[in-house]
């Protein structure tokens, strides 16, 4: 090469070739959606109304049941295990009685909202935060929200069953149910969408049941309802991988709307109801 001379359009090219290496084509990843990040990476900014509004209610159901259960037993045993059973049932617990749950099915779903005390409220809501926020940029919020409280209601029949077979009574509450209900509906997506990251999800699962087990002193873990919230979470993420994350469909949004107004209805039907001062009544 001579100083003070230009190349030629062909050297100048067979000089770039030499000296600049040819750009490396990544290699294409399966997303859980447009704009979002990939499964196990940072959490994409999104506004997740769905995830906001069922943190909100699950939290001011939390605290009416807090202040309910302090105004006859003010203690700090009372804040983590959110009093006694009848308390819990005011609030929207389900009463593993199947002629009960025959005559007041809604708690199959304000069960949801409802827990037992301070610690399990808590350990359940990181939990919201930390599937829903990947959910549901991945399947959007009308599906999202139709798969947490049909997962739910599903895995709490599903309790109501197995106490029904086993002859055992007493009462349950909790969104770990839905919680499994998401984590299915995540394996499900994946599997559908044919991301090998399924592998690794269903290892997050396992060790997500295992932490529910033996981190929540006092609370008895209601394993029918976590595996078969799993099972029709794994189903759903099936169903909506298809679909998603274009728009919901109109039969999704008028199903959503149903189960936001039943979620409401059940939660007012708790308080109305005259289960827990009959019970009170016999004790």
């Amino acid at each position: 090469m001579r100083c003070d001379q230009p190349l030629g359009d062909a050297a100048h090219a067979d000089a770039l070739r030499r000296r600049v290496p040819a750009p490396r084509v990544p290699r294409r990843s399966a997303t859980l959606g447009p704009g979002a990040e990939p499964l196990f990476g940072r959490y994409p900014a999104e506004t997740l109304p769905v995830t906001k509004a069922i943190l909100a209610l699950t939290m001011l159901v939390g605290a009416a049941q807090i202040f309910a259960t302090f105004s006859h037993e003010p203690s700090v045993a009372a804040l983590f295990t959110g009093g006694n059973a009848v308390d819990a049932i005011e609030q929207g617990a389900l009463v593993l009685v199947p002629s009960l749950v025959v005559e007041e099915p809604w708690r199959l779903v304000s069960a949801c909202f409802v827990h037992y005390g301070a610690l399990h409220l808590l350990m359940n809501m990181m939990g919201l935060l930390h599937l829903c926020r990947l959910a549901e940029p991945a399947i959007g919020s009308v599906r999202l929200l139709i798969a947490y409280v049909a997962t739910g209601a599903i895995g709490f029949l599903g309790t109501v069953a197995f106490h029904a077979f086993t002859g055992r009574m007493g009462t349950t509450a909790g969104a770990s149910g839905a919680l499994f209900g998401i984590m299915g509906l995540v394996l499900g997506f994946l599997l559908k969408r044919g991301d090998e990251r399924w592998k690794a999800w269903l290892g997050q699962t396992v060790v997500f049941s295992v932490v529910f087990g033996f981190i929540m002193p006092g609370v008895s873990v209601n394993n029918a309802a976590h595996l078969v919230g799993l099972a029709s979470g794994v189903l759903f993420g099936v169903a909506f991988a298809t679909g998603a994350p274009q728009p919901s469909t109109v039969w999704q949004r008028a199903l959503a709307a149903l189960l936001a107004l039943g979620v409401l209805a059940s939660l007012v039907l708790a308080h109305a109801s005259p289960l827990p001062a009959l019970l009170r009544g016999a004790s």
